[in-house]
């Protein structure tokens, strides 16, 4: 039997188009903090920034 071994976890780059999947919003990655493992976002035609911890890629291969 093998051991599942989680992976880092994914961290977007700047300017990624990120899903934050507790509001259901698409943003632009603007900034990472690491040791909350949140990211900041932006709307990406423009607004105010949130902030969130539950995320994932916009498009999922």
């Amino acid at each position: 039997m093998w051991a599942v071994v989680p992976g880092p976890p994914w961290i977007p780059a700047p300017g990624m188009l990120v899903k934050d999947t507790a509001r259901g919003r698409l943003g632009k990655a603007v900034a990472w903090d690491g040791q909350t493992r949140v990211v900041t976002l932006v709307p990406p035609d423009g607004g105010e920034p949130w902030e969130t911890d539950a995320f994932r890629p916009a498009v999922r291969p």
